[in-house]
């Protein structure tokens, strides 16, 4: 079958017929892309179902003009810190093409906005929200018209201004609260040393850091915050180690049992004193072994007696922290508590094949609940 394109015309609802001889006739309509037309501009085109859409009244074409392109040619400054207005670096815009109405520029930095604070054709000032440090990219929104043009970046820097509390044990064990700007919100890549001493992040977000701090010695340190790729911030002596208010641990039980055995810590400062003690009683006493609660029992200033937790045989290091004072210091007494479970010696070794042989099995960490103590042979009770 030949056709001769000159006298095809469209129709708003085009249909074809085909004849096939001796079987009748089939009826379909044309899909879009039959009747596809020559544009000199771009076409939008809705597919679905990977069939074209047909344009309706020929009002589908699209440009791309530069004239429509609104351009941003500088940012100034390029670094800061986000936050509320007047707490952070305000950014100035130089914009070709940008909007004088009030609401028709958004500006973001990375994925955080930057608020808009005064807005011309020309120029556009802007305060940007809190995000974590690092050089991100700064894009202008412009309605009716779509993004700006432009390659400017703008790189937030880490705030630390102040830590709380600002002096604690030279032992460590210390909660301090870090706050700023630009942290981040999670613990992942942050990291902080006071001293030179290691202070174990716990939680993060974009204003405060808080962080657990370990031993060092006596005196006047500088805070040092890193987030990300070696972005950091030091508070020059932001932090002070002390003596003489951590706890002082002297005597401690050094052995304990797979079923719960009570270790007496003895020592000075073990408690809070009254005037240290928070509003809801709390003594802040915090007890671990092997990073396990040991669960305390009895307290005074001088002795407090926990439930050793569950362990295999092996030594296990006990942790004594007082809230606001630090961990213990340990003096004339070892912080390893050793765990036993151990068959010494049987007897007989040898019995019926039938069982009915009293056995008799001596060694250490059994328990005195007969019930606790489970004994097998052969793997047979």
């Amino acid at each position: 079958m030949t056709v001769d394109g000159s006298k095809v015309t469209a129709l708003k609802d085009p249909k074809a017929t085909l004849y096939r001889r001796r079987d009748g006739g089939l009826m379909r309509k044309l899909t879009g892309e039959f009747t596809r037309t020559k544009h000199d501009k771009p076409q939008v085109v809705v597919t679905v179902n990977g069939i074209a859409s047909s344009c309706n009244g020929q009002q589908c074409s699209y440009e791309y003009l530069q004239v429509q392109t609104p351009s941003v040619t500088s940012i100034t400054p390029n670094t800061g810190v986000g936050g509320a207005k007047g707490t952070c670096t305000e950014l100035t815009i130089a914009c070709q093409g940008c909007s004088a109405t009030s609401g028709e520029n958004k500006v973001h930095i990375g994925d955080a906005e930057c608020v808009v604070t005064s807005e011309s054709a020309t120029e556009i000032k802007c305060c940007p929200a809190q995000s974590q440090a690092g050089e991100k990219r700064v894009r202008v929104t412009v309605a009716g018209k779509g993004y700006a043009k432009g390659d400017q970046k703008f790189k937030y820097t880490i705030a630390v201004n102040s830590v709380s509390p600002s002096a604690g044990s030279v032992t460590g064990g210390i909660k301090v609260n870090i706050a700023g700007a630009g942290f981040g919100t999670t613990v992942d890549g942050v990291s902080v040393s006071i001293g030179n001493s290691k202070c174990t992040v716990k939680a993060v977000t974009m204003t405060q850091i808080t962080c657990v701090t370990t031993s060092h010695a006596a005196g006047k340190a500088d805070v040092v915050v890193t987030v990300g790729e070696g972005e950091a911030k030091t508070l020059a002596s932001g932090f002070t180690y002390t003596t003489g208010n951590a706890p002082v641990i002297t005597s401690v039980t050094s052995k304990a049992y797979a079923f719960g055995s009570q270790i007496t810590i003895k020592g000075t400062g073990l408690m809070k004193s009254r005037k240290r003690r928070d509003t809801s009683g709390g003594d802040g006493i915090d007890i671990t072994i092997g990073g396990k609660s040991c669960n305390v029992t009895s307290k005074t200033s001088t002795e407090v007696q926990c439930t050793a937790p569950s362990f295999p045989p092996g030594d296990f290091e006990l942790v004594y922290e007082l809230d606001g004072q630090g961990d213990a210091k340990f003096e004339g007494a070892s912080s390893t508590i050793k765990y036993e479970l151990q068959i010494d010696s049987i007897s007989p070794t040898v019995g019926s094949i039938v069982g009915g042989t009293e056995v008799t099995i001596t060694g250490k960490g059994f328990s005195n609940n007969i019930t606790e103590n489970v004994i097998t042979i052969a793997g047979k009770p």
